[in-house]
């Protein structure tokens, strides 16, 4: 799980000409690496890789704001 999600963070970053390197625990979003649109695209990601909604996510980033808390909210919504 965590590879495919560090593929797809790193190709979202990359698209925009961002520097794709990161740390598990850096902020995609305070970092600037993630922006709203990007934010849309890392829900859409989970909803249909991993068949898990993302309402509880709503508009609150920090939520979903590093790849720990990413996985973390994976793993508790799956069934």
């Amino acid at each position: 799980m965590k590879e495919q999600l560090i593929k797809f963070l790193q190709d979202t970053i990359k698209r925009t000409g961002g520097d794709p390197n990161f740390s598990d625990t850096d902020s995609l979003f305070v970092s600037q690496k993630f922006d709203s649109l990007d934010f849309v695209d890392l829900l859409l990601f989970i909803e249909e890789h991993y068949k898990i909604p993302t309402s509880q996510v709503g508009d609150d980033m920090s939520k979903i704001d590093n790849v720990i808390k990413i996985i973390e909210y994976i793993e508790s919504n799956i069934s």
